[in-house]
């Protein structure tokens, strides 16, 4: 077991950077991380990350915390991978007292497995069984050092070594070490070397950048990208202006991405006013153009009539500082349909977002190829639904692929339903806890957990959400969908179908699918989300005060046909009726008093009492508070239960059962003359 401390890394990232992309080593697979002592974060749990990761949180619950984090251990731009002891967390103030105290303390630490080609490749250079786990760890903090922990075979490749180069005992005696870097360390301070301490140090030198083994391992340390929503390229851009924050060291994050857009055109800023140059600029430009337009519309079916154009012209004086003076850059977005162009920054925020982030991640990816590791915060936040979940698709066939991803979001339209367990809840925990009588909370920071469902119901909501969504829209699916109010209407359909085809008489067609909304207030909303899917959609209500306003609002405001919009009184000669009353007095008396097995002189009566509602839910639930307290409480679903379980051969005795076949089957009479 060997422990590596790898400090800035300035010599080995230069080196890894020039090399050509067909050269670059494929990237370890991160396992998990676990990120402590910052910002708002103590100790965030450790996090298992997959192919691809979602970070499912609130606001506020410290998911940009835990990407910034992981970010800085290794990130495409070097400015960015400093820890400074002022994302500390500030609620321990102490700590920051002594700034030995805080560089001491770990921010990021980080799991990774070494492929079995990684593993054959660094085996090649030393012996097979050298790498003895595939797990490393690396880790970084306030000293911003980077640490490496490993388990190689140290002790029996300096064994070989000396085997290998046939060092006698005095010469083994002037290298006894079991730590390869000291090895080489002890090779550079003997004075007067032998002929086989020379080659010993000469292979060290070779394969091992000096002695330092690790190197190889940070060598395959993948780069992480990180992009978030705030990050856009500007739609018009001052060279003068840009020039002066670059020699300034100012650049914006909108600058790094205009240089990017630069630098894949095959130029630089300071190249780019040449004469001579601008003929060729202006058609690597073209060629950008058409290449990132066709990647953006490819997964941007909000309006396929687009089209990206880049324009390079001399300033207009009579313009605003500091466009009036040296040349301009400008993205423009062609419309077809209509036939005008609009400045890039005129576009919706999520256009813009997905086209920058299509600009920077070209250009990182042309320089690092496979070696990355995404992070992306909130992507598409500002997306409808839908394009979310083509945002979504592109991760899944463009970036999925060939690279790990790892993403925040609290949108329903950002969780991929097919890889539910990809989720990790992020939530800003406080515990209470009783001290001498009292509550006490205790603030534990953002804390991040495998289980899906987490401690707070509103981190769910996101969930619920989509699982709601993709239940509706595949649960219930046929040609046409008879929207019902709950689960008493939804078996009695089932149930009275059931009866009517035994009989020979009129049932269900069965191309209708039914779907219980819960209450009546909810049936607006499924009505609106199957009408976006296209299918032919019917409605049936409870009419009674205060429902008749919401039926008849629906019927006036266009979201469904005023001949689809059934209810209840249709069916039954009652000006109020809920489902209950297509069943008849009779049956529905016999019902309750065999579900709640009355007694004859508590049964529920014969007659309508004088005053009483007509509807016969509305009697039953006043009659239910004069039973004795040792029956069991009402329960409209109770009647309805006692109905679909009663045993097939008891059905044709019940009492008052014609009443409710002829109701029901007028009721899918009507249903069925709307199917086309």
């Amino acid at each position: 077991m060997e422990s590596g401390v790898y400090g800035k890394g300035i010599l080995f990232k230069s080196r890894f950077c020039t090399r050509a992309v067909n050269e670059l080593p494929s990237a370890m697979v991160l396992t998990k991380f676990l990120v402590e002592n910052f910002k708002s974060v103590d100790h965030s749990n450790e996090v298992e990350i997959g192919r691809v990761t979602c970070l499912m949180g609130k606001n506020e619950s410290g998911k940009t915390t835990l990407l910034e984090a992981l970010y800085k251990l290794n990130p495409v731009e070097e400015e960015d991978s400093k820890f400074v002891d002022l994302e500390y967390p500030r609620k321990r103030l102490a700590d920051l007292r002594t700034a030995e105290g805080i560089a001491t303390r770990k921010v990021i630490t980080t799991w990774w497995e070494l492929t079995a080609k990684e593993i054959e490749t660094i085996e090649q250079l030393f012996h097979k069984g050298f790498v003895q786990s595939p797990i490393v760890e690396i880790s970084k903090g306030y000293n911003n050092m980077t640490y490496y922990s490993y388990q190689f075979d140290i002790v029996g490749a300096i064994k070989r070594l000396f085997k290998e180069f046939k060092l006698d005992a005095s010469e083994q005696s002037q290298l006894n070490t079991d730590d390869i870097l000291e090895l080489y360390q002890k090779l550079i301070a003997i004075p007067t070397k032998s002929e086989k301490q020379k080659a010993i140090q000469a292979k060290l030198e070779r394969i091992s950048g000096k002695g330092k083994v690790l190197i190889h391992i940070s060598r395959l340390l993948p780069k992480f990208l990180y992009f978030d929503t705030y990050n856009q390229l500007p739609g018009k851009i001052s060279l003068n202006d840009i020039k002066s924050r670059k020699d300034a060291n100012q650049l914006n994050f909108g600058d790094r991405i205009f240089l990017a857009l630069l630098s894949l055109a095959g130029t630089k800023l300071e190249d780019v006013e040449g004469i001579d140059k601008r003929e060729r600029l202006y058609m690597e430009l073209e060629a950008i153009q058409n290449m990132l337009t066709t990647q953006i519309f490819e997964y941007w079916s909000q309006n396929d009539h687009l089209e990206v154009q880049f324009r390079f012209d001399n300033a207009r004086p009579g313009d605003p500082p500091p466009f009036n003076k040296g040349y301009i850059f400008e993205t423009r977005i062609h419309n077809r349909r209509h036939a005008a162009t609009v400045n890039f920054d005129e576009r919706s925020t999520g256009f813009i977002w997905f086209f920058s982030f299509l600009i920077w991640f070209s250009q990182v990816r042309k320089n690092y190829g496979q070696n990355l590791i995404i992070l992306l915060d909130e992507p598409g936040l500002s997306l409808h639904g839908k394009a979310q979940q083509d945002l979504l698709r592109y991760f899944k066939e463009k970036l999925e692929v060939d690279y790990q991803l790892l993403y925040s979001s609290h949108s329903p339209f950002m969780i991929d339903t097919n890889n539910i367990f990809s989720l990790r809840s992020v939530e800003d925990v406080v515990e209470e806890e009783e001290v001498k009588g009292k509550i006490v909370q205790r603030n534990l920071g953002t804390k991040v957990s495998k289980e899906v469902f987490g401690r707070d119901p509103e981190t769910l909501f996101a969930l619920q959400g989509i699982c709601g969504f993709d239940i509706t829209s595949t649960l219930f699916v046929g040609p046409w969908v008879i929207v019902v109010e709950g689960l008493s209407e939804f078996l009695l359909f089932h149930w009275f179908t059931r009866e009517l085809r035994n009989r020979n008489r009129t049932f269900l067609d069965m191309r209708f699918a039914i779907c219980p909304a819960e209450s009546s207030s909810k049936i607006s909303s499924f009505i609106t989300l199957f009408k976006g899917r296209g299918l032919e959609i019917a409605a049936l209500f409870d009419y009674h005060e205060p429902q008749k306003k919401l039926v008849n609002d629906l019927k006036k405001n266009g979201l469904v046909e005023e001949e689809r919009v059934l209810i209840t009184t249709d069916f039954v000669n009652q000006s109020d009726a809920d489902i209950e009353d297509l069943l008849g007095r009779e049956l529905y008396r016999y019902l309750i008093n065999a579900s709640l097995n009355l007694r004859p002189e508590h049964e529920f009566p014969i007659n309508v009492m004088p005053d009483a509602n007509v509807r016969l839910n509305v009697q039953a639930k006043e009659f239910s508070r004069t039973l004795p307290v040792y029956y069991p409480a009402f329960n409209h679903y109770l009647p309805i239960k006692y109905l679909v379980e009663t045993e097939q051969n008891k059905i044709a005795s019940l009492p008052g059962l014609e009443f409710a076949l002829d109701a029901f089957e007028k009721l899918f009479k009507k249903l069925n003359s709307l199917l086309r």
